[in-house]
């Protein structure tokens, strides 16, 4: 299971910012 902290820069990463 991946943290929230990863979850929330691999969103990050796919929006670009």
């Amino acid at each position: 299971r991946a943290d929230a902290s990863t979850v929330w820069k691999e969103f990050t990463t796919a929006e670009g910012r």
